[in-house]
């Protein structure tokens, strides 16, 4: 019974993904996949707000860690995920504007995991949008046009 536990220790594990260290680094990746593999829906429900107020961080290893958690919640509670994404998606749109390439990156992942989990057991038309979508949202200079095609010749 450590999910009461996990809305405390998610926000200790984010700060220590900032550390200097390399082994502290590592311990901490190590903890933070062992406890996410861990959650139950509730436990996600409790540390997904620590994981969003994570992306606002001004240290690019603590979001990129956030960013790593948010797309692993995509396949522990991929329901509690769908109600969380007018929150988790527009928080990781503005995280794939940082100026660091591996926040960048992780971002784009979390989004494509997400879309991943929202698609298992979605309709077959969202799982044929959901990529489009998503790139959509990770290049919008240069697939909006794309995406707002994708979605008009829907019926």
């Amino acid at each position: 019974l450590f999910e009461p536990y996990a809305a405390q220790i998610v926000p200790c594990l984010l700060v220590c993904a900032a550390d200097g260290s390399g082994a502290v680094r590592a311990a901490t990746a190590a903890a933070s996949r062992a406890l996410m593999a861990k959650l139950s829906a509730q436990g996600v429900r409790m540390v997904f707000p620590a994981l969003i107020n994570a992306l606002s961080t001004a240290q690019w290893r603590t979001k990129q860690a956030a960013c790593e958690l948010l797309g692993a919640t995509a396949f522990c509670a991929p329901k509690v995920l769908a109600a969380a994404l007018p929150t988790a998606v527009p928080a990781l749109q503005t995280v794939l504007a940082d100026p660091h390439a591996k926040v960048r990156a992780s971002a784009e992942e979390a989004l494509r995991e997400i879309g991943q989990g929202a698609q298992a057991g979605s309709s077959s038309e969202f799982a044929k949008l959901a990529p489009i979508l998503l790139a959509a949202l990770a290049s919008p200079d240069k697939q909006t046009a794309g995406a707002l095609r994708a979605v008009a010749d829907t019926r």
